[in-house]
């Protein structure tokens, strides 16, 4: 094994990128010249693949993987050409989809549901603005999701209004959807948000899956992030780094702490200070 190699899995909003969704210069050049230096740099991220694009393409981190849907999805793009990528996915198949959305699609008030190459929506207009994107690395597709479905689903976004929720939770809970993960975004103005994975389908399986194709011991991954979807990487991880800037929901549970903001290059600053290694 390569111990003197490290891989870093990095979730994006909040942590690699500052409050106005760019990536500084300084932030670029460091992350470039660890990747120079044959370790890895990987963006961990809840976004889907269409959405990490322009993070994509401003790092130009060559033959670097990036982690979507919280894990759903490892791609290893062609960064002259984002259409052009590799994947491993970790995704719900098509006939159990259906039979979910079948079976609680009375219930919802909205519905996204996602697979690398397309978006199929339900009340688009009903879904929150900051989870849609959609550009031309997908094709969108509104209406009855059942009747159109082609693909096997990564992640979905379930929305529920909150008079049905007792009905949803125990149509959710039958035998055939164990396999299944349903994360409760909680409930705003009388709707309850759910997404819905496969239960390995998280960041920690992901930075473990590629530490070990890397050839990277446990002992060298290092994970950073902010909230409750990070928690998984940065429990797996060797060194698992809280933002300071972390929610106030899972900054008590960290143990290592950045000592800037993601808007004062954190990331980075915590590696300079911590492993200067990776630069030699």
């Amino acid at each position: 094994m390569k111990k003197d190699k490290y891989i870093i899995c990095c979730d994006l909003d909040d942590t690699l990128l500052r409050s106005d969704k760019t990536i500084s210069d300084y932030t670029k050049q460091k992350i470039n010249e660890i990747c120079l230096n044959g370790n890895y740099f990987v963006m961990n991220s809840g976004r889907p693949y269409q959405g990490m694009s322009d993070f994509i393409e401003r790092l130009e981190l060559k033959d670097m993987p990036v982690s979507c849907y919280n894990g759903a999805a490892i791609v290893f793009p062609d960064i002259s050409n984002l259409k052009k990528y590799n994947s491993i996915v970790f995704s719900i198949k098509k006939d159990l989809f259906r039979q979910l959305y079948v079976d609680v699609k009375n219930l919802l008030d909205a519905c996204m549901a996602s697979s690398l190459k397309r978006v199929y929506f339900f009340n688009k207009s009903h879904l929150p603005s900051f989870i849609i994107h959609i550009n031309d690395l997908v094709e969108e597709k509104n209406g009855n999701i059942d009747v159109f479905l082609e693909d096997d689903i990564l992640t979905a976004t379930f929305q529920v209004k909150e008079k049905d929720l007792n009905v949803f939770k125990r149509k959710i809970l039958k035998d055939e959807y164990k396999s299944l993960s349903f994360f409760s975004w909680g409930i705003y103005e009388g709707i309850a948000t759910f997404e819905v994975s496969l239960n390995i389908a998280t960041k920690g399986h992901a930075l473990k899956y590629l530490a070990k194709i890397f050839d990277i011991p446990e002992e060298n991954t290092i994970a950073f992030g902010d909230a409750e979807n990070d928690l998984s990487m940065l429990n797996d991880a060797n060194e698992g780094v809280f933002m300071c800037n972390s929610k106030d929901s899972v900054i008590h549970l960290g143990k290592h702490f950045t000592y800037k903001t993601s808007d004062e290059d954190g990331v980075v600053d915590y590696l300079e200070k911590m492993h200067p290694e990776l630069w030699k």
